[in-house]
């Protein structure tokens, strides 16, 4: 075979692989982006549940007279 194909095959194999690697590469990326996005609504979500529920515990201690720490 011709040096200059066989370079020239090589060459354009390679770039395809490439391709394909940056492209699944960018692909995880993003949804690695999307997964971390989910996550941190759902702790901020968690985070609102708890400051609520911690209000509503102060709230009821506050009302029977309980003093902080339950003692």
């Amino acid at each position: 075979m011709n040096p200059f194909v066989e370079l020239a095959l090589t060459a354009v194999t390679q770039l395809i692989v490439a391709a394909f690697v940056y492209g699944q590469l960018t692909q995880r990326q993003k949804d690695q982006a999307g997964w971390l996005k989910a996550h941190d609504e759902k702790l901020a979500m968690h985070s609102d549940r708890l400051v609520n529920h911690e209000g509503r515990i102060a709230h009821i201690e506050g009302r029977k007279g309980v003093p902080f720490g339950g003692g």
